[in-house]
């Protein structure tokens, strides 16, 4: 359908017309259309579309949608030849406004932030052939054999995602093609130093030009080989001044010294002594005789108190 749709409108232009312009009531723009879509909807693992749904859908279509897509993609390509360019100062966050006189405005692009996750990581590529090269002789190529040519060889992990490929105590797949480990063209190897000194290094997998001769190496590294940066140490932890403890400790079972035990009396000495020399003498100062004895008797005329 692609090739017979294209056929016929390009005959229309050899026939004189001038622009051709999409209408749901046109067979042949509807089949270049329907044809195009359907194309890009298998590249993305995207169910394709009968003509008459695809027709459907074309008439629903609101002009100011497609109008707000071609602005933005637009600044998505502006932005992109920036990069493509590597220049990296150009590069601006773009915002579509409701105002008039400002449709557009921009703000520039954030510095790196040194404990960003993404952004602290040291990211390079290798161009190669999946299924000659094995994960050993990339990490041997990309720490390279120091001396300002690398890091030189050192202890480090390799990740894949979350898939763990090799550690300084396993190193089985190093003997493996990045095929058979299924790291293919755009995935990524980190590689993280195992002592946590130097940042980790991204590694990003692409395939060799088209014009790479057969006899070629299955490896081109880059030029210069990456040098990650070297982690700050983290501050030590401050040691909090001691805290003053209030309460009061319990004592020993050895430091506690019996108390004494009060002496019994007996009940017949407490009956025939109840009150002490200072009371009794206090009492005779009052004018009042105390007795011994119940039986004792007075010459003098007294009044006895029970």
């Amino acid at each position: 359908m692609t090739q017979r749709s294209t056929e016929r409108l390009a005959a229309r232009l050899r026939a004189g017309e001038d622009t051709i312009s999409f209408d749901k009531d046109d067979d042949d723009t509807l089949d270049f259309v329907t044809a195009a879509s359907n194309l890009r909807s298998i590249a993305y693992g995207i169910t394709g579309q009968s003509r008459w749904e695809i027709k459907e859908m074309a008439g629903n279509i609101i002009p100011a949608i497609a109008t707000t897509n071609a602005i933005i993609a637009g600044l998505i390509v502006l932005q992109a030849f920036h990069l493509m360019r590597k220049a990296y100062n150009s590069l601006r966050n773009v915002h579509v406004q409701f105002k008039p006189s400002m449709p557009l405005s921009h703000v520039s692009m954030s510095r790196a932030n040194p404990n960003c996750g993404v952004c602290r990581d040291t990211y390079t590529e290798i161009l190669c052939d999946p299924s000659r090269v094995t994960l050993g002789e990339v990490v041997d190529g990309i720490l390279g054999p120091g001396d300002g040519k690398g890091t030189g060889k050192r202890d480090v992990a390799v990740y894949e995602d979350k898939r763990v490929l090799s550690d300084p105590d396993w190193d089985d797949n190093n003997e493996r093609t990045l095929d058979n480990l299924n790291v293919t063209r755009g995935k990524f190897l980190a590689i993280v130093d195992d002592e946590g000194e130097l940042a980790t290094i991204q590694v990003g997998v692409g395939v060799l030009p088209p014009n790479h001769p057969v006899e070629g190496p299955a490896l081109i590294l880059p030029s210069p080989l990456p040098m990650p940066a070297r982690r700050p140490k983290p501050p030590a932890p401050s040691t909090p001044p001691p805290t003053l403890n209030l309460k009061r400790s319990a004592p020993n079972d050895e430091e506690i010294e019996p108390s004494a035990k009060r002496l019994k009396t007996d009940k017949t000495t407490t009956d025939a002594t109840p009150f002490s020399p200072s009371k009794k003498r206090k009492l005779e100062e009052d004018g009042l005789i105390l007795l011994d004895d119940a039986d004792d008797k007075l010459d003098v005329d007294v009044i006895e108190i029970e």
